[in-house]
Formats: C-alpha cells, structure tokens, sequence
C-alpha cells in the first residue's frame, strides 16, 4: 500500500512539474489560412497599443500594432502564428531552446546570435527587415541628478532601474553604469519616486500609462523629453528552428520588409495612433 501511495505521488508530482514548465500557444484565430504554424513568444508586459490584452488573453478583434503586423505577414506567406505570452527571460529561454520558434521584439546583440537567427544581407544586420524602431526613455525625478544631452548621460554616482535581461540594461551595464534589474516597470517607478534610484529606462507606451491611471503615486517623475535611445527590433528565429525552417524563415522576414516599403506597417501605426 506504502508503494502504491509513493508512486501515484510520484506520477503526480512529475505530471505537475512537467506540465508547470510547458508553454502554451494560442493560434491568432482571425489567420484564415491553412499553413503551418510558427510559434511566437512575447513580453507578457501590458503593452496596450502593441499587444491588447482583454480578460488575460489577447484581445483578437483589436489586438495591437505587433499582432496586426504579423496578420499581414501571415497573409503574404501563408503561415499561421500562434502565441505565447512569457516573463521576457523565460519569452529568450524557450526560443533559445526551440520550444518556440521565435521571440519579438528584441535587439540586435551578439550574444543572442548565439542562439538566435537575425535577417542579415552581405553579412550584416539588415535593418530593413526590422519589425520596429524600438525607443527607450528615461524617466527621471524632477530635481534628480540624472543629466542627459541626447549624447551623454551623466550624474554623480547615478543608479539607473531597468527591465530584468532588457537589451538597453545590458548596453548600460556594459558601459560600466550602475543598473539594477527589476521585473516591473511599476516597482522601478515606486523606486524612482522614493529616490532608491536616479532613473528608469524603459517604454513610454508601458510606463506612461500606468503613471497616468495613477499620478498622484509618482508626483515626482517626469519622462525626459529626448529618447535615450532608438534601434531595432526584430523578429528573432531561434537557430534549431531556422535549421529546419529556413525556407519559410525567410519569406517572413521579406514580408515585413515588403510591408515596411509599400508603407502598410506606417499605416498601421498611424491606426493606432502610435509613433514608430
């Protein structure tokens, strides 16, 4: 009876573990095609213009600038993408592993060439295959020491708050500033507003938000009026599914450059009333 009582507990507790660590992806139901499917991971970050979110799911009849973005594609290539959206790290880590075939929108960073397949041309990064511009601000305190030009950053001593594995905290850190690494937006703000730390980088389309709905929680911080930085962000493949998929891989990524040069992806924004 002792054995029989182990091994259902056993069974259970592998079922749990295996099934806690699964990833599960939600084909865009307004895709009509009949192709394969490619998995795509995501930020699951409130990001209302980019990816709308409604009662946890994706809100399918107004879904955001990146969803509709890869509809296009998806009707030029014929493919159907299915979606998952994941803690950033954990969104890296299964593209990495090939449990999905591809992350968006990330950087371009060598590290992640490692892992990852980018649309190159002549052996460079083609930026026109690029599934966005990619903009980060800086949120500072309004008598803060944060001094910002447009080309230098600079303050005493200055402790910066940043997105946990987000390329812009690596390029800082990596520059030799003093970044820590936080997994919301929302409590790097409260660590702004209480002087825990000089700056926040990050999205206005995430932290403009939450700041407006609450303003009387952040009365200190304002969003510096010139971009920290603007780059790329792509559509990034992981190499165990390029090696099997190259051929499709590849239309997706002339798509989005077709879209971006017929100016469908402008047009796009422009409905979303949202800068690229």
């Amino acid at each position: 009876m002792k054995l029989v009582s182990f091994l259902v507990l056993f069974l259970s507790l592998t079922t749990f573990f295996t099934t806690s660590h699964a990833v599960e992806f939600v084909v865009d139901p307004k895709i009509t095609n009949t192709g394969p499917i490619i998995k795509l991971a995501t930020s699951d970050l409130s990001k209302e213009k980019l990816v709308a979110v409604k009662g946890g799911m994706i809100d399918w009849d107004r879904p955001g600038i990146r969803i509709e973005q890869l509809r296009k594609v998806a009707e030029m290539v014929g493919v159907r993408f299915a979606y998952s959206r994941l803690p950033w790290l954990r969104a890296l880590k299964v593209t990495q592993d090939g449990k999905s075939d591809a992350v968006f929108v990330t950087g371009y960073t060598v590290e992640r060439t490692e892992w990852g397949a980018y649309p190159f041309r002549d052996n460079v990064i083609n930026r026109d295959k690029a599934l966005s511009k990619v903009t980060y601000w800086l949120y500072i305190t309004r008598d803060g020491p944060v001094i910002w030009d447009g080309e230098k950053l600079s303050g005493s001593s200055i402790v910066i708050g940043g997105g946990v594995g987000d390329y812009m905290s690596k390029k800082l850190k990596d520059e030799g500033y003093n970044v820590i690494e936080v997994g919301t937006y929302e409590q790097l703000a409260a660590m702004l507003e209480k002087g825990r730390i000089d700056a926040v980088i990050g999205f206005r389309t995430l932290i403009d938000q939450f700041i407006a709905e609450r303003p009387s929680a952040y009365p200190s911080i304002v969003r510096h009026p010139i971009p920290l930085q603007v780059t790329d962000g792509y559509l990034v493949f992981s190499k165990k599914s390029y090696s099997v998929k190259h051929e499709i891989i590849e239309k997706i990524w002339s798509a989005i450059g077709q879209l971006w040069e017929d100016g469908t992806m402008n047009r796009l924004f422009e409905k979303y009333e949202e800068k690229n």
